[in-house]
């Protein structure tokens, strides 16, 4: 692949790997469907609509086909997929794609991550500002009156001089958190810090340290987002990035093909793909999107969701406010608040918890620490091919790992490891009912 020397067109690095542990029981964010869009579809296209023509994708060795297949989706973008050997951070993935480029001139280097959505338009944004004046490396901050557990910049009038990584609440030196959009003029001095930083070890903080030393050498300067983002880091999360694309959808777009019973209801900005079909009495209540050959059964009501392709929501059922990855089955089912791992199976009268009787805020283990969602209602959260037996219920924040099965009547307060499978044990007393007459 050949790169573009102008400094007008910057080469795209987009993190596309790591661990993703925080994530379990869901798995490879930068491939998860969004309103029948990946991630990566959705990040791909924003960097082309920005100018971007060449780029490097980091992967993993366990999704790189899957990230390729993706990018030769959109001819527009060349882009081609490295793979980081082991999750060293992004530090290293950057090092990775970089020693990966063809030798040639120095050129800007455009960091990105997948897991970000952003309304609006700031990856134009900061590549218009850098064509303007390419002698600055560009930053991208979110300007938020809360704390957020992130990365805060220093300031020096309107200048960016500091980045520091995730200050106590209350002690955080600006209102402008970091957002991974970092526009970089100097990579062989990003390289070099890089590489210092390791040599250095310490904490995985080894790309904010870089910045840091590069703060140093020259001017960086902060391109403001003050619209919507959502920033996926724990399954929840999910529902946020659901909340962002539904807000979007402006009005309704219903496919021409879409069989919907004269007793059913579409209301509010809805998109209903090809091949959906409403049987009599289901409602779908915008803000909403119903994947391609997905089935709302009759007197099921799926309102504020985003239910992906291939499924089935049966009969009595409601899915609120919750995001249904693709070919999941449901019947006489409540799910709330909740994000469904794709091919995932609901017995008839399984409910999903998703308040606490307190009403206070509900908290999910992860990795072993107890992490307050900031979420008042969050219900159940399943990796894929999960299947779930009549008349089971699960507890608000409760995960199920990929590939396991509970059984009938089994209420869950605890998380459930992948491909496990619960059943109810329970003692039968017979008797004899039949009094002296026979009856």
């Amino acid at each position: 692949m050949q790169l573009s020397a102008s400094p007008q067109a910057p080469v795209a690095l987009v993190l596309a790997g790591g661990a993703n542990s925080r994530f379990w029981p869901l798995r490879e964010k930068s491939l998860l469907p969004l309103l029948g869009q990946s991630l990566l579809h959705r990040h791909l296209a924003a960097l082309a609509g920005a100018g971007i023509r060449d780029g490097v994708i980091v992967g993993t060795a366990a999704n790189a086909a899957q990230l390729e297949a993706e990018a030769a989706a959109l001819p527009a973008l060349r882009m081609r997929v490295v793979v980081q050997a082991e999750p060293r951070g992004m530090g290293d993935a950057i090092l990775t794609a970089v020693r990966a480029l063809p030798p040639g001139p120095d050129q800007a280097l455009l960091v990105t991550q997948v897991h970000d959505l952003i309304a609006g338009d700031l990856l134009t944004r900061v590549v218009a500002a850098y064509r303007a004046n390419p002698q600055r490396t560009y930053l991208a901050a979110y300007r938020t009156p809360d704390y957020f557990p992130g990365g805060y910049f220093r300031l020096d009038g309107d200048r960016a001089v500091g980045l520091v990584e995730k200050p106590d609440a209350g002690n955080t030196p600006s209102d402008l958190v970091s957002i991974v959009i970092r526009l970089h003029r100097d990579v062989a001095g990003l390289v070099e810090a890089l590489d210092a930083a390791y040599a250095a070890g310490g904490p995985d903080d080894h790309y904010e340290r870089a910045i840091n030393a590069q703060m140093q050498q020259h001017e960086h300067a902060l391109v403001v987002h003050e619209d919507a983002w959502a920033a996926i880091k724990y399954p929840w999360h999910v529902l946020d990035a659901v909340d962002l694309l539904l807000n979007g959808v402006t009005e309704p777009a219903i496919a021409a093909d879409a069989v919907i019973d004269r007793q059913a209801s579409v209301r509010g900005n809805v998109v209903v793909a090809p091949g959906v079909r409403l049987f009599a009495g289901a409602a779908v209540v915008g803000p909403a999107y119903i994947g391609r050959n997905t089935v709302i059964g009759n007197n099921a009501l799926v309102r504020h969701s985003c239910v992906e392709a291939d499924c089935v929501v049966g009969f009595g059922s409601e899915v609120a406010r919750s995001y249904v990855g693709p070919d999941c089955w449901f019947h006489t089912n409540y799910i709330g608040d909740s994000v469904i791992g794709p091919g995932s199976t609901f017995g008839a009268g399984m409910v999903t918890a998703n308040l606490r009787h307190d009403h206070g805020r509900v908290f999910s283990v992860v990795r072993g620490e107890r992490i307050d969602s900031g979420r008042d209602k969050l219900g159940l959260v399943c990796g894929a091919h999960t299947a779930f037996g009549v008349q089971a219920a699960s507890m608000p924040g409760v995960k199920v790992g990929e590939g396991s099965q509970v059984g009938p009547g089994i209420i869950l307060y605890r998380d459930v490891p992948e491909r496990r499978r619960l059943l109810l044990r329970q003692d039968v007393v017979e008797g004899d009912l039949r009094g002296p007459s026979g009856c």
